[in-house]
């Protein structure tokens, strides 16, 4: 009866624990591994906007409770963003709420959404959360597949003749796939979901590392999208900001309004002088953002270069901060983690096996680009060797 915790004792093991179980032998016996498992930004976070947060701890009345909703500063910060980026007019005030993370704002949503037993569509690979979230929350998950976008729609289509979701996730550019997606397409999907009558959560992680000229869309961008949609951000990835939990959902009034209620029962909000320091980073993303695409951009061209100059042929990513790579024919004969197993093993060379993102992931590995030249230089050596052998 004590330990009877029916909510979490069918979940899996953790993606990131899995990655890390198999490599923590390793450094415990202080063995040098060239970790590109987890979507963890490596470099710093821009000086000044470190400087923002000390500035900020020193205010009056900084270290008192926050708003769940986040600071209006902020969002008003949030809403200049959206309007320059993406041409999109949202009320802070009702449109747009702070959360403590990406990841948190999407199982916060969840809980405030589901009711037990209803329906979610979520596209496979996906990142785990875009799963799990709704299952903690009591739904039954139909997946769709999401090798592709093309792929997604034809699923969708079908799966929508013997379904009725409450809510369509997606995630463009996607982790861990790299696809992007147009305009056309998010049209599509809102088409669909106003004929079929379902939400859709958009999770925009990945909004700024894109390596084209062109920008990727907003689903919100669609004419009318609003009615159906929210779309998620984060700090993380963008400003090299992991650590400090800030991301946002804004678009639909109705949804934005359901988490924040949730969210006032389960938190104060980020830290007040993280909050401000969030806002004047986004009032100078010109200053930060494009220089940090540059570096993923020059590790995204470094690596996958480098794996098929070996015979590992990869396929360049236009976006994220990820290179997903097909487990080459010589080893097709494994899953994923008998690779991912035999690379860590044989080469101290830890990356995250494509099964933890779903069955359709099992073919593929992923690697991110979180490692120096110097570091990628000794990886390459070491997986030639077992590719050649």
């Amino acid at each position: 009866m004590l330990d009877n915790f029916d909510r979490v004792k069918n979940l899996p093991v953790y993606v990131f624990n899995v990655t890390h179980e198999l490599k923590s032998k390793y450094i415990d016996a202080g063995i040098d591994i060239i970790d590109f498992s987890m979507g963890n930004p490596d470099q710093d976070t821009p000086k000044e906007i470190i400087q923002e947060l000390i500035k900020g701890v020193e205010e009056p009345f900084a270290h008192r409770y926050a708003s769940s909703q986040g600071i209006d500063k902020l969002r008003q910060s949030m809403k200049n963003w959206l309007h320059n980026r993406f041409d999109l007019n949202l009320d802070p005030k009702s449109e747009i709420i702070v959360t403590l993370g990406s990841k948190e704002g999407i199982s916060h949503l969840s809980m405030a959404m589901i009711n037990a037993g209803e329906k979610v569509f979520v596209p496979e690979p996906c990142y785990p959360i875009h799963k799990y979230a709704f299952i903690l929350a009591g739904a039954e998950i139909i997946s769709l597949n999401g090798m592709s976008g093309d792929l997604l729609i034809d699923d969708l289509k079908v799966k929508l003749n013997h379904h009725r979701p409450k809510v369509l996730i997606l995630n463009f550019p996607t982790n861990p796939t790299t696809d992007c997606v147009n305009l056309y397409f998010f049209a599509e999907i809102i088409s669909l979901a106003k004929k079929y009558e379902f939400w859709i959560i958009h999770d925009f992680a990945y909004a700024d590392i894109i390596f084209s000229d062109k920008q990727h869309p907003s689903i919100l961008q669609v004419p009318g999208a609003k009615d159906v949609a929210v779309e998620t951000y984060s700090m993380s990835k963008s400003f090299n900001m992991p650590g400090w939990r800030i991301g946002f959902v804004y678009g639909n009034k109705k949804l934005v309004h359901a988490l924040k209620m949730i969210k006032s029962y389960y938190d104060y909000g980020t830290y007040g002088p993280i909050q401000k320091a969030c806002s004047f980073a986004l009032d100078n993303y010109q200053k930060f953002v494009p220089q940090i695409v540059k570096k993923y951009k020059e590790r995204r061209d470094y690596l996958s270069d480098g794996l098929n100059n070996i015979g590992w042929e990869v396929i360049k990513p236009d976006a994220t901060m990820f290179i997903w790579a097909k487990i080459p024919k010589k080893y097709s004969h494994l899953n994923s983690l008998k690779f991912s197993e035999l690379l860590l093993n044989e080469a101290n060379i830890s990356i995250t096996p494509g099964m933890s993102f779903g069955k359709l992931g099992d073919e593929y590995v992923r690697f991110s680009l979180i490692q120096e030249n110097n570091r990628v230089d000794i990886a390459l050596s070491k997986l030639e060797k077992i590719l050649s052998r």
